[in-house]
């Protein structure tokens, strides 16, 4: 069988920058599954041991199984855990109840609310704690967008 090597410039030329692309402009629309990273695109690793979350008893909406890009994290309403191989690990317990947990994800630097209390990954040495400082202000909800650190409703709390 004859193969052939196709090279698309979409690729090369990544994601569009604005929501209507100029005609005839080969990059792609959107990305499903993937995120950017230095080398380029990479997809996510599929969870296939999601049984050890038998370990772990919450009510709706809770567990949350949240896949970032340096770990897999479990959150039930007070805890947070983190899966390591076929292993659920506790990195943070008695924590103040809120409603569901919103990530800001740094590669691995994490920051975590839940509109009670916020809780941050350190990049170096891999530890969960809370943050009670007046820089790091409860939100209801946070996000990452574009390297940027997006709290809503800073102060209000749930």
């Amino acid at each position: 069988m004859r193969e052939y090597q196709v090279q698309l410039k979409a690729f090369n030329n990544g994601l569009r920058q604005t929501d209507r692309p100029p005609v005839n402009s080969e990059v792609l629309s959107s990305s499903v599954g993937g995120y950017p990273d230095i080398d380029g695109y990479k997809s996510l690793d599929n969870i296939s041991n999601l049984a050890i979350l038998g370990d772990v008893s919450a009510t709706f909406p809770f567990p949350q199984v949240l896949r970032l890009r340096s770990c897999v994290l479990v959150c039930v309403a007070n805890a947070i855990y983190e899966i390591e191989g076929s292993t659920l690990v506790l990195r943070l317990g008695s924590l103040t109840s809120g409603t569901i947990w919103t990530v800001a994800d740094f590669g691995d630097y994490i920051l975590m609310t839940n509109g009670k209390v916020v809780v941050k990954r350190d990049g170096a040495s891999k530890i969960f704690s809370t943050i009670t400082d007046a820089y790091n202000p409860v939100g209801r909800s946070i996000c990452a967008h574009k390297g940027q650190l997006i709290v809503t409703a800073p102060g209000v709390g749930v």
